[in-house]
């Protein structure tokens, strides 16, 4: 059985990784572009321990999620902010060492947009 200290341990890793990702820009682009077309959203919520991952799934609604366009908005600005800071450098050296930026699904790939 974890320790006290451990269960903080992990609960301040996992606040840290979602805060980090939510400033980005990060869970936005994941949610827009893989997680809502499939009816899922991870959220970020705030507890008594922090930020957390909150993974939602809805299977009624053909719809899915989609942000509104506050929300839309505001997870757009970080991304891009993001992006013009460190996130487009990344990529290019990752092209430049690979090859290619993401690994391409081989089957997947010809229904999934």
């Amino acid at each position: 059985m974890a320790s006290q200290e451990e269960v903080e341990a992990v609960a301040k890793g996992n606040t840290m990784a979602a805060q980090f990702l939510d400033q980005l820009g990060l869970v936005f682009e994941i949610n827009r572009r893989i997680l809502h077309p499939l009816g899922f959203s991870l959220v970020v919520r705030e507890g008594p321990m922090g930020k957390y991952f909150e993974p939602i799934h809805v299977t009624q609604d053909p719809r899915g999620f989609v942000y509104s366009p506050e929300a839309f908005k505001e997870g757009e600005a970080r991304l891009q902010k993001f992006l013009e800071e460190a996130g487009l450098s990344r990529i290019e050296k990752r092209v430049e060492v690979l090859g290619f930026s993401e690994q391409m699904l081989i089957h997947a790939n010809e229904t999934f947009h």
